[in-house]
């Protein structure tokens, strides 16, 4: 007896924890009010450009964090052509912190959902991130090709990538964001913008922030070499100071400064150099020199030289990568130990080429000549430029579809630096790197021009296309529908033909095709041999003559007028219409395409 009561506890034992369990579960499931509980929620909204206009194709991705499970992406959505996006159900744990993320037009910006409405407008104000990447060298040098990113971390396993950059040659980089509003695990609207995936920095972003970041690396080389200041004094063969000396470094406008015999530089980019050394009454002389970092220090000795001593210089420094595209003076320098000598006077140089040695002299008392020379590049003749549309054109230079183009070009002495083009009558230009497409009918104005290496630039060239992908309309009208009484006699029909054309307009018109529903020679009234008559097909015939007759057999007979229509770009259209002959004399009835 005991062990049945027993056994009868632990059934009413084991009913209870079911029941109890149910309930539980409904209630989590229906009334979920306790963090930790699984809720469901709902997420729509309209996005907008900055003018306010709907966009199409934009995604917005929705997230959660929790501490357990960390950050996970929980359903997507894209807009519609109306810029509308809806997620009628996702599931979430209460408690955990909600994220959408959008990606509108390039940018991506992140939101903290509190409600189940987010609607959003690109801003016409953006913010910015500007700043410039140095080396940790003493004269922190530029570092170039330098990867920049942005990004947000809305804890483990959410790191949202916001934007990225790379330094230019002069180690400048910028970031155009915009900047959404959430709380981050880094705090509100903090951002990481983060180095080569190494060094890390935090910056609250809001809209029309603009930030100006710079940083100094270790992680990349700024390349073969280091900025670095030049020291330079010079002396004679006995380490007698020359005080009168003149040091430049050639080609350039760097400025050395100069106190007695020492001369000395502010900052110098990293490179080679040639270093010239003159004075009065000793020989020139030049040292190839390299910048790398720190401070290179140069004695000079010069060597006393009877003969004067020639420097030629060019006005100014070259124009563009090296090269002139300018006539340029060079005027000569002479010095002497006795007397001022005779000096050649200014040349100018106007002839086109590569490396011209351009010499000059000087005679002194004596009648000992000195020569100085410097090298000129020059090239004052624009490149020329080709464009070459890959398809054929038709005979009234209309195209049917999306042209192709590519530019050429040619210098014959600098050589080409870029080939640009523009497809808004020149006010905005880009760089050719490969086939244009044009795609828009109507005329298109495409506006190309090449560079050289010396600076010099093309006058624009146009290229017209016009483009006509929309095939004409042809409206075709009988006089009349339905050939009666069935007398076997020869019927004149008159048709009127239009055809319309909004691009390029209508090139021909023709009578294409008169065909019956029933063979020449089937059986009925009259059972003539030649039905269809005084028609010129391949014309713009708009009168022939059918015959009123027709089999017999209890049905109708049909006869089927084509016309075709081309426009000039060769898009066809065609119209048809039908011509009756009925089988009982019935008045005329329509019938039309």
């Amino acid at each position: 007896m005991s062990q049945t009561n027993d056994l009868r506890r632990g059934k009413l034992a084991i009913i209870l924890l079911i029941i109890i369990a149910f309930m539980t579960t409904n209630t989590n499931i229906s009334y979920a009010n306790e963090v930790g509980d699984q809720v469901e929620r709902s997420l729509q909204g309209t996005i907008t450009d900055e003018a306010g206009q709907p966009v199409e194709g934009a995604t917005v991705q929705v997230g959660a964090y929790s501490p357990n499970a960390g950050f996970h992406f929980i359903i997507s959505a894209t807009t519609d052509e109306e810029g509308v996006y809806a997620i009628p159900s996702y599931s979430k744990t209460l408690g955990d912190a909600v994220s959408a993320i959008l990606n509108v037009k390039g940018y991506v910006v992140v939101f903290e959902v509190q409600s189940e409405i987010l609607d959003f407008q690109i801003p016409e104000q953006k913010a910015s991130i500007t700043g410039k990447i140095t080396y940790i060298d003493e004269f922190a040098t530029p570092v170039s090709n330098y990867p920049i990113s942005l990004s947000v971390y809305l804890g483990r396993g959410g790191r949202i990538k916001i934007a990225d950059s790379w330094s230019d040659s002069e180690g400048n980089y910028t970031m155009s964001v915009i900047p959404g509003e959430f709380n981050s695990a880094r705090g509100v609207n903090q951002f990481s913008l983060v180095y080569n995936n190494n060094l890390e920095n935090l910056v609250e972003l809001h809209s029309g922030n603009h930030k100006v970041i710079d940083q100094q690396v270790f992680d990349m080389h700024p390349g073969t070499y280091l900025n670095g200041r030049l020291e330079v004094d010079v002396t004679d063969e006995s380490d007698v100071p020359i005080q009168d000396a003149v040091v430049v470094l050639a080609g350039t406008d760097i400025p050395l400064f100069q106190a007695g015999n020492y001369f000395f530089s502010d900052v110098i980019k990293g490179g080679s150099y040639t270093l010239r050394v003159m004075a009065p009454g000793y020989m020139p002389a030049e040292e190839n020199i390299e910048i790398n970092g720190g401070v290179y220090r140069l004695s000079v000795k010069l060597i006393k030289n009877n003969p004067p001593v020639v420097i030629a210089m060019e006005e100014r420094a070259p124009d563009y990568n090296g090269w002139y595209n300018k006539d340029v003076w060079v005027s000569f320098q002479a010095f002497d130990e006795e007397a001022e000598p005779v000096v050649d006077p200014p040349f100018l140089v106007s002839a086109e080429g590569a490396k011209q040695a351009i010499t000059g002299s000087a005679i002194d008392a004596a009648g000992l000549r000195g020569t100085g020379t410097v090298y000129v590049s020059l090239d004052k003749t624009a490149p020329v430029t080709e464009a070459a549309v890959s398809e054929r054109a038709s005979n009234g230079n209309w195209y049917n579809s999306d042209i192709h183009v590519s530019l050429s070009s040619n210098d014959n002495l600098s050589g080409i630096e870029y080939i640009a083009y523009s497809l808004d009558n020149g006010s905005t230009w880009s760089d050719y790197e490969d086939v244009i497409t044009i795609s828009e009918e109507g005329e298109n104005s495409l506006l190309y021009r090449s560079t050289d290496q010396a600076g010099n630039t093309e006058q624009p060239k146009q290229l017209v296309v016009n483009i006509d992908k929309t095939s004409p309309t042809l409206q075709l009208t009988l006089n009349r529908y339905a050939l009666s009484p069935v007398n076997n006699k020869m019927i004149q029909i008159h048709a009127i033909v239009d055809g319309i054309d909004a691009g390029s307009g209508i090139a021909a018109i023709q009578l294409t095709s008169i065909t019956s529903s029933q063979a020449s020679h089937s059986s009925g009234s009259g059972n003539k041999l030649i039905d269809i008559q005084n028609a010129e097909y391949g014309t713009f015939d708009t009168a022939f003559d059918l015959r009123a007759e027709n089999s017999g057999k209890g049905t109708e007979r049909e006869y089927t007028i084509i016309y075709s229509t081309t426009d000039k770009a060769g898009n066809a259209a065609i119209a048809s219409a039908i011509v009756v002959v009925s089988k009982d004399n019935k008045d005329d009835k329509n019938k039309k395409d």
